[in-house]
C-alpha cells in the first residue's frame, strides 16, 4: 500500500527537485566508523535526487506524486581506504544497497564502477580490485537489501600511486511492467594506493642503472611523504603529470645525488697537482739549479703532466755564472712552480660524466746539504672546477697545501726523492634539480659546502743514464700514498635536498716509466724532442658507497657510488720544445691515454712560455 509523505519531508523533496548543486549531487551522511550513506529518490521519467538529510529515508507520497518510482539508500564502509606498499597492502569496502520504499512492484539494477581522479585508463600493474565493476539487482520491495564486499590488494613492488573513487551511476528499473532508466553519479568511497610515482622498469637510455636506482628511491621517498609537506605536493604532481617515460626519467634524474662523486675526484686531483709541482722543483735541483727559479711552470692535459725538466741548466737558473744565488746564499734556493690541468671523463657506472679544469701554484725554499742532499718547505694553492652531466651541476674547490720534501744520493747517478705533506680544501657543490615541464614544478638548485683533509707521502727512485749519442735516458719508479677525508654536509635550496655523511678513502699509486730526451742546437735557439712512456698501477681508491638522506628527515635517497678506477693504465707522450736565447719557449705536445676502460683521451697542445 502507498503511504503518505510527512509534510516536512514533502517540502524537502520539492526543494531538491530545483537544486542543481554539484555538492548536493554527492550529498552524503557521515555515519559512524567512516561510513558514507546516500539516500535517493528515483522518478519514472529517469530523474534521481540525492538527499543530504540525516536520519532514515522518508516515506514516499505515491498518490500526491504519481511520477515517483522508488527510494533507496546506499552505504559504503569504510568511506576512505588507504593502502601502502610499505604498510597495509590489502583491504576491503562493504557496499550495502537497500530499497527503502516503492510506488510499484518490479525490480531495479544498480551499476557500480571505479573512476580515477586523474583519468587513468586502468589500475595498472601491481593493483588488483575484485570486482572492479559490478551490478546489484534486487526486487522493488521495502526493506529489500543486497550487499557486496570489494577486495583491494597491492602485489609486488610495481604498483603506481593513484586515487580511485567507488562510483554509483546508472540505474535500470522495471515498475509495474514499465521499463525505465535513471542516471546520477554518486561518489560512495575513496581508495588511495600509496605506491610508486614512476616506473623504473620502463626506463631506457644511458646511465640506466643510475636512473633506475634514483627512480626506486624516489618512489620510496614519496610513499613516506607526509600530507601537507612540500615533498608530498611535489610527489603528487609527479604522479599526476609525469605520465610519459621522458618526464618520469626527468623526475628520477632530479632525485639523483651522484654529483657528490665530483668532490672525491677533485680532492684527489688537487693533492696530486701539488705533489707533482714539488717533483718539478726536485728535478730542477738535481740539474744544478740553485737560487731563484721559475723553470717549473708547466702544463698538463687530461691529467697528464708535461715535463719541463729537459731545459738546459743555463735557461733554468737566474744566476749567470753558475755560482748560485747571492741573495740567499749558494746553499739556499727559492722557487715557484705552476700546473694547469684540463680533462674530461665519461660517465662510469653511477658516476656522472665530468669536464674539469684545475690549476695550482707551489712556492717555497730549499737547502742543499753536503754531498748533494736537499731538504725544503713548500706552500701551495690550487683552484679547480668540475662540470657534471652537462646540466649545470658543478663542484668548485679551493685547496691549500704545506709540504716537506727532500732528495738523497744513493750512488753515482742514482738518487731518491721524497715528500710529506697535507692539503686542506673547501668545496662548494651545486646540483641541478630540474622538474620543469612537470605540471607547475620548476628548475631548482641544491647547494652545499664541505671541507676536505689530505695527508700524503711519496718516494721515487731515479737513475740518469747519459748516452754518447747525446740522449738522456732516465728510468724511474715511484710510489705515492694519500689519505683523504671529506666532511659530511647538507644541501639547501630545493625540494630534493640531501644530507651526506663523512667520507674517507686512500690512494696508492705505483708507477714506472722511461724518459728520453735530447737537445738540438740551432743558431739562436734549441729544439728538444722528447718521448715519455709511463705505466701506473692504482692499488687504492677502492670503490665505496655513500647513503644520503633527504635533509631534515630520515627518508633515504639513492645510494651514491664512487667506483674504483682502472688498476692498470698507460700513457704515451711525444712532443718538442723550441727554446730561444731570450728564454721564451714554444712547444707542441700530443698525449694519448691507453688501457683505460672508460676514458678515451687524445690531446694536442700548442703553447708558449716566457722565462723570467
Amino acid at each position: 500500500m502507498r503511504t503518505r509523505l510527512h509534510w516536512m519531508n514533502w517540502l524537502l523533496f520539492l526543494g531538491l527537485l530545483f537544486l542543481d548543486s554539484p555538492s548536493l549531487a554527492a550529498g552524503n551522511l557521515e555515519g559512524p566508523s567512516g561510513t558514507r550513506v546516500h539516500h535517493g529518490w528515483v522518478s519514472l521519467d529517469g530523474r534521481v535526487q540525492i538527499s543530504s538529510g540525516i536520519g532514515p529515508a522518508a516515506e514516499l507520497d505515491c498518490e500526491g506524486q504519481p511520477d515517483l518510482a522508488f527510494s533507496f539508500s546506499e552505504t559504503a564502509s569504510p568511506e576512505l581506504l588507504n593502502l601502502d606498499l610499505d604498510g597495509q597492502r590489502e583491504g576491503q569496502i562493504l557496499l550495502q544497497l537497500t530499497i527503502t520504499d516503492t510506488c510499484g512492484s518490479g525490480s531495479a539494477s544498480f551499476e557500480y564502477f571505479h573512476d580515477s581522479e586523474v583519468g587513468l585508463p586502468g589500475f595498472g600493474p601491481g593493483i588488483s580490485v575484485s570486482p572492479s565493476a559490478t551490478q546489484l539487482t534486487l526486487p522493488l520491495e521495502p526493506g529489500a537489501s543486497r550487499s557486496l564486499t570489494i577486495q583491494y590488494r597491492m602485489d609486488g613492488d610495481q604498483a603506481l600511486s593513484s586515487r580511485w573513487r567507488l562510483i554509483g551511476e546508472q540505474i535500470t528499473f522495471v515498475v509495474d511492467q514499465s521499463l525505465g532508466q535513471a542516471s546520477r553519479r554518486r561518489a560512495l568511497a575513496q581508495v588511495n594506493f600509496r605506491g610508486n610515482v614512476v616506473v623504473p622498469e620502463d626506463f631506457t637510455g644511458r646511465q640506466l642503472r643510475r636512473l633506475i636506482d634514483a627512480g626506486t628511491a624516489l618512489n620510496r621517498a614519496c610513499r613516506r611523504a607526509q600530507e601537507g609537506t612540500r615533498l608530498f605536493e611535489v610527489c603528487e604532481t609527479i604522479r599526476e603529470r609525469a605520465t610519459s617515460g621522458e618526464r618520469q626519467q626527468q623526475a628520477a634524474r632530479a632525485f639523483d645525488g651522484n654529483a657528490l662523486t665530483g668532490i672525491a675526484r677533485l680532492a684527489e686531483l688537487g693533492g696530486r697537482i701539488q705533489n707533482r709541482n714539488l717533483s718539478q722543483r726536485l728535478s730542477a735541483r738535481r740539474s744544478g739549479s740553485r737560487g731563484f727559479s721559475a723553470s717549473g711552470l708547466s702544463l698538463s692535459v687530461n691529467g697528464q703532466h708535461f715535463d719541463t725538466r729537459f731545459l738546459p741548466m743555463s735557461l733554468r737558473n737566474n744566476d749567470s755564472d753558475g755560482g748560485g744565488s747571492r741573495l740567499l746564499g749558494e746553499r739556499w734556493g727559492a722557487f715557484i712552480n705552476g700546473d694547469i690541468a684540463l680533462g674530461k671523463r665519461n660517465d662510469r657506472e653511477k658516476e656522472p660524466a665530468l669536464d674539469f679544469d684545475s690549476w695550482g701554484v707551489t712556492a717555497g725554499i730549499d737547502y742543499r746539504f753536503d754531498r748533494g742532499a736537499i731538504a725544503g718547505l713548500a706552500l701551495g694553492y690550487g683552484r679547480s672546477r668540475s662540470d657534471l652531466d652537462s646540466d649545470g651541476s658543478q663542484v668548485d674547490a679551493d685547496q691549500w697545501s704545506v709540504q716537506l720534501f727532500g732528495s738523497l744520493d744513493l750512488a753515482d747517478k742514482l738518487y731518491i726523492d721524497g715528500t710529506l705533506g697535507t692539503v686542506r680544501g673547501g668545496f662548494d657543490q651545486t646540483r641541478v634539480v630540474d622538474l620543469s615541464g612537470i605540471g607547475s614544478l620548476t628548475r631548482e638548485q641544491a647547494s652545499g659546502s664541505t671541507d676536505t683533509r689530505e695527508w700524503s707521502a711519496s718516494v721515487a727512485i731515479n737513475y740518469r743514464w747519459l748516452l754518447d749519442s747525446g740522449w738522456t735516458i732516465t728510468p724511474f719508479a715511484r710510489f705515492l700514498y694519500a689519505d683523504i677525508e671529506v666532511d659530511g654536509f647538507s644541501e639547501s635550496g630545493s625540494v630534493f635536498d640531501f644530507s651526506y655523511p663523512d667520507q674517507s678513502f686512500t690512494s696508492e699509486q705505483w708507477s714506472a716509466g722511461l724518459r728520453a730526451q735530447r737537445a738540438f742546437s740551432l743558431e739562436r735557439s734549441i729544439v728538444l724532442p722528447f718521448i715519455n712512456v709511463h705505466w701506473q698501477y692504482e692499488a687504492g681508491l677502492d670503490g665505496y658507497s655513500v647513503q644520503p638522506s633527504l635533509t631534515g628527515t630520515d627518508i633515504l635517497g639513492p645510494t651514491v657510488e664512487v667506483n674504483d678506477p682502472d688498476r692498470d693504465t698507460g700513457r704515451i707522450d711525444v712532443g718538442l720544445s723550441w727554446v730561444l736565447q731570450s728564454g721564451n719557449q714554444f712547444f707542441l705536445h700530443y698525449s694519448g691515454l691507453v688501457f683505460d676502460r672508460d676514458r678515451t683521451e687524445n690531446a694536442l697542445f700548442i703553447g708558449a712560455r716566457r722565462e723570467f
